[in-house]
């Protein structure tokens, strides 16, 4: 029985990527690949009364692409139905090709096959263009079975729908059909993604799966089936809400009876009344996919396929050495992990109490919070913090110093790539009852860790274990370089069977972790371990004098520091001599020229004292802009919970020159009222423009123009409902490595707008973040 997640598509070692269908050659023949898109094109044309209804070539030829959710054909028939429904899509006479000649569709084919390979780099973010066009090329260029044969080959649990799913899909498919050249993108988009009565959806599609010539009544039924979608294909009223206190806005929360979310009655005019009534829309709707791509039709697709690999990609006796020869799936699949760890880190922010996201607990998470042990990845994050805090405490008269928030996403993606590094060693340090190896090969744990989205727990169960003359965890403290190896691995080796479900039921319950079970956790730590004396206080320098300064500089493009103590507010010119600069620091734009000023957010200070100064001004700027986005945002919400800023989990800043105005993107967890204190937080994203840090300008540069048009772009957050399941994607902080995630609808500055092969520029640099030896003070105000 074939395993799904192992990777039998696309995961090659010695050579299986020179036979066919998978050489190089074969799926970079892009005259053979039209040749057979064309095919699609002749069969639609068949189908559809083009005789009597002639406009309908010139649908195909402007919009008729051949992907979509159901199979290449309907695709173009829908496709093409729905740009006749409206009209105004449709080009000018002047504008329209040529009748295909002979039968020919080669341009539009193309067209489709650039729109396939966009929808493919769009919608999955670590399939390079290589691999996506090898999974086309077994699919035989049908996108939904494409599609399957990925979920089915890199994740672990293809039973879920694919729709809803926050908007990935839309933005995916926009992306394609801007790249195929489509008259409206958003048109496909919104039809191929769009809810439908299924007394209308289900008879449509039978007809159209049925491969008989169509009538010009079949085709009226499909226009009637798109003009029914939901949400509407015609331009939604614009109601913006702007209630700054629930107290005295004039609206009232909708009771269960009816089902509303909320009703709003204010007065618009002497004689006038306005009643908005905000519910969720009711009535059985589906989605195309429902029929075309969660059936039995489906399964019979993928086994063929899995047939034909199978017969193709036989290993030799001894089979490969995976470690030794790494593939491109297995570099992709690293990245996939760290983004299931990237969000199991979210979560264990999101469930922590109130009192527990202190300085104290801030320093441990950030120097040693791993996420492999005996528990479920969330519960190791808190617990191995939680440990590290009572056990290693910070120095007496330090805490002062500490950060109050995480800015840098390369202190979470440290975190994230070491407790990758230690889950792997665990299982390749765990026997069964047989005396072999959980995972024999780092290529096979990766895979296991896949197959159970990282459930340690889940993973052993799976296997007899027996016992263990070594203690597992001392190479997995060793492999994730945890601060403390040896008393962390042996806190881990001492938890019996019976203090594990103890600590699992604390940490693991629904919802935030109340304060009982917190208290809990903490007097069982007072019971097995003890803390350690401080040998020594955190070093903290004096803060800077008033009429003196320090400052450190990076030139990305020539490597040095300088160093320079220098009256605050010195006017003047400062020329940097090269000196060689550790890659521990940030690198800021190049530039060689400034004036002095005093903590200019471009400089690296270098003492912690200066180090923590210029944190804290970074991290009031943040959260001053994110706390007014979140206002606006609950203004703008009404039926929503009342939220406040609570925790702040990384902030991206970009732009093309250190005299630009800067981009900010962030993520940060909000809390609601009192009276829901046991919800887990809420996951926010938020796009904003300012000054670079903390808002200081060189002179004799002359400010950008396209700043000042970026300064007038608005700013907002959005809630990012299931960081989980899926996340959008961004051109600017996946090429900058950061892992700040995006909602999946796309609509912020970087969202995927046609092709891009990214993967090239990310492969394999977060998981070796976590090699990197970084200094305490590095790590806490990164």
């Amino acid at each position: 029985m074939e395993v799904e997640g192992s990777g039998r598509f696309s995961c090659f070692h010695r050579g299986e990527e020179r036979q066919p269908p998978f050489d190089q050659d074969t799926i970079a023949d892009v005259t053979r690949i039209t040749a057979g898109i064309e095919g699609f094109y002749h069969e639609a044309a068949r189908r559809l009364p083009v005789d009597e209804m002639p406009e309908l070539l010139s649908c195909i030829h402007a919009g008729g692409n051949c992907f979509g959710l159901a199979d290449p054909v309907t695709n173009v028939i829908l496709n093409a139905v729905a740009l006749l429904s409206g009209g105004e899509h449709l080009p000018s006479p002047a504008q329209e090709p040529p009748p295909p000649p002979a039968g020919g569709w080669s341009h539009v084919a193309f067209q489709s096959y650039m729109g396939l390979r966009a929808f493919m780099g769009a919608y999955f973010r670590y399939l390079s263009d290589t691999q996506a066009r090898r999974y086309l090329c077994l699919a035989s260029h049908d996108l939904s079975l494409a599609v399957a044969l990925v979920r089915h080959d890199r994740f672990a649990a293809t039973s879920t729908e694919l729709l809803p799913d926050g908007g990935a899909i839309r933005a995916a498919l926009a992306a394609a059909a801007r790249e195929a050249g489509h008259p409206a993108p958003d048109v496909l988009a919104r039809l191929m993604t769009a809810q439908y009565p299924p007394d209308l959806l289900r008879p449509v599609m039978a007809v159209l799966q049925q491969r008989q010539p169509l009538s010009a009544q079949h085709v009226s039924q499909i226009s009637d089936l798109l003009a029914r979608q939901w949400p509407p294909n015609r331009p939604p009223a614009y109601l913006e809400f702007r209630l700054p206190t629930r107290g005295d806005a004039p609206a009232a929360q909708g009771t269960d009876g009816d089902g509303s979310l909320l009703e709003l009655s204010t007065c618009i005019g002497r004689d006038l009344v306005a009643h908005i009534k905000i519910e969720r829309t009711r009535g059985e709707l589906e989605y195309i996919p429902n029929v075309t791509f969660h059936d039995e039709s489906m399964k019979t697709k993928v086994a063929c396929c899995i047939q034909v690999a199978s017969n193709l990609c036989k290993h030799g006796v001894s089979g490969p050495d995976y470690d030794a020869s790494p593939c491109e799936f297995i570099q992709s699949l690293k990245l996939q992990l760290l983004d299931t760890i990237h969000g199991c880190y979210i979560k264990a922010l999101a469930k922590l109490p109130r009192n527990a996201w202190s300085p104290r607990f801030r320093r441990a998470l950030l120097l040693a919070g791993h996420g492999y042990g005996p528990l479920d990845t969330v519960s190791n994050i808190i617990l191995s913090s939680a440990w590290y805090s009572f056990v290693f405490p910070s120095a007496h008269g330090a805490e002062s110093q500490l950060p109050q928030g995480i800015l840098s996403t390369r202190s979470l993606s440290r975190l994230e790539s070491r407790s990758l590094h230690g889950m792997v060693a665990i299982l390749r340090s765990t026997f069964d009852v047989d005396g072999e190896a959980i995972a024999d090969s780092d290529h096979d744990a990766l895979v296991k860790l896949n197959r159970f989205n990282c459930d340690m727990p889940t993973i052993m169960r799976s296997r007899q274990v027996g016992e263990q003359e070594n203690n597992p965890f001392v190479a997995a403290t060793v492999a994730a370089k945890h601060p403390q190896q040896a008393a962390f691995a042996d806190f881990l080796g001492s938890l019996s069977d019976n203090k594990r479900d103890r600590l699992s039921y604390l940490l693991k319950a629904p919802g935030r972790i109340s304060d009982d079970h917190w208290d809990m956790v903490n007097a069982f730590l007072h019971e097995e371990c003890t803390p350690m004396p401080v040998a020594a206080q955190m070093e903290v320098d004096a803060a800077p004098s008033d009429d003196h300064w320090t400052m450190a500089y990076y030139r990305e493009d020539c490597p040095f520091t300088t160093e320079l103590r220098a009256p605050l507010g010195t006017p003047g010119l400062v020329k940097f001599r090269p000196r060689e600069m550790p890659s521990i620091y940030s690198k800021p734009s190049p530039m060689s020229l400034f004036a002095l000023a005093p903590q200019q957010g471009m400089f690296q200070f270098t003492s912690p004292a200066t180090k923590a100064l210029a944190f804290r001004k970074r991290l009031d700027f943040v959260r001053a802009e994110l706390n007014k986005l979140l206002r606006e945002y609950c203004c703008q919400h009404p039926w929503e919970p009342i939220y406040q800023l609570d925790i702040v989990c990384g902030v991206m800043e970009s732009s093309r020159s250190v005299v630009d105005t800067k981009l900010y993107h962030a993520n940060f967890l909000a809390s609601t009222s009192a009276a829901m204190a046991l919800s887990e937080r809420k996951l926010f994203f938020a796009e904003f423009w300012g000054p670079s840090w903390p808002q200081a300008q060189p002179i004799f540069f002359p400010k950008n123009p396209s700043s000042q048009a970026a300064e007038s772009k608005l700013s907002n957050c959005s809630l990012v409902s299931d960081y989980m399941a899926s996340a959008g994607r961004c051109t600017i902080c996946e090429t900058q490595g950061s892992m700040i995630v995006h909602p999946p609808s796309g609509g912020h500055s970087g969202d995927i707008k046609g092709f891009v092969d990214l993967y090239p520029n990310y492969v394999n640099d977060m998981y070796k973040i976590g090699f990197q030896d970084v200094q305490e003070p590095d790590i806490l105000y990164e």
